[in-house]
């Protein structure tokens, strides 16, 4: 379809080779589908398939800048078919919808304080979908004082997600809690081959705690 420059980088852009099904007016975002005003919760099995689709698609995106603000839940939509009546919600389709740095808050860094802001914003969305709760609606979140300023935000978005990931692993099993720990505490010392790095300890975790409910399905 065409090629976009951006920098040295140089993206080529093909349409897709089914059309995707019409849309609704407007989008559903993963933040509203983990508030207290959804009704209909994820099951864990979606929970865990977005959480495995949103880290792949940040291991290829990651050394793009359209994905240097740091991946949240509101960047994370979902298009129900406007033919639905029941709004069905195809959890298997997740976008991401993020722009470039201009116009939006974030931390002015760059290199690898960037990357790891990027894995720190992983770590916690892997989080709320483990346990399908935001991180703002904890109280070991709300403790903090509210401020406007994005480091400071960002600051106890992490502290507060440090001591919530201690309790990973009562519920999503060891596979799972390991790939949370690594965008924690292992992200910041990717140089290189960060790619294969996060295949390894992230997508791959997810892999196999979604092969556990194949294989859950097919004993069943």
């Amino acid at each position: 379809m065409g090629i976009i420059g951006h920098d040295n980088e140089i993206f080529h852009v093909h349409p897709i080779l089914q059309p995707r099904p019409h849309v609704g007016s407007a989008p559903i975002t993963l933040d509203h589908i983990l508030s207290h005003d959804f009704d209909g919760p994820l099951s864990r099995r979606q929970r865990y398939s977005i959480a495995l689709l949103v880290a792949s698609s940040v291991g290829q995106l990651q050394s793009t800048p359209w994905l240097r603000n740091g991946l949240c839940k509101k960047d994370i939509v979902f298009f129900p078919p406007s033919d639905d009546a029941n709004l069905t919600i195809p959890y298997g389709e997740p976008f991401l919808r993020q722009g470039f740095s201009h116009g939006r808050a974030h931390l002015a860094s760059t290199g690898s304080s960037a990357d790891a802001h990027n894995f720190y914003a992983l770590g916690i969305l892997l989080l709320e979908l483990c346990f399908g709760r935001r991180l703002e609606d904890l109280a070991l979140r709300k403790k903090y004082p509210p401020t406007s300023d994005a480091a400071a935000t960002h600051a106890f978005d992490v502290m507060a997600a440090l001591k919530w990931s201690s309790s990973v692993s009562g519920e999503g099993g060891d596979d799972y809690a390991a790939a949370v720990k690594w965008c924690f505490m292992n992200a910041a010392d990717i140089e290189n081959n960060w790619r294969g790095e996060i295949v390894r300890n992230v997508v791959r975790p997810l892999e196999i705690c979604m092969e556990h409910f194949r294989t859950v399905s097919g004993v069943a």
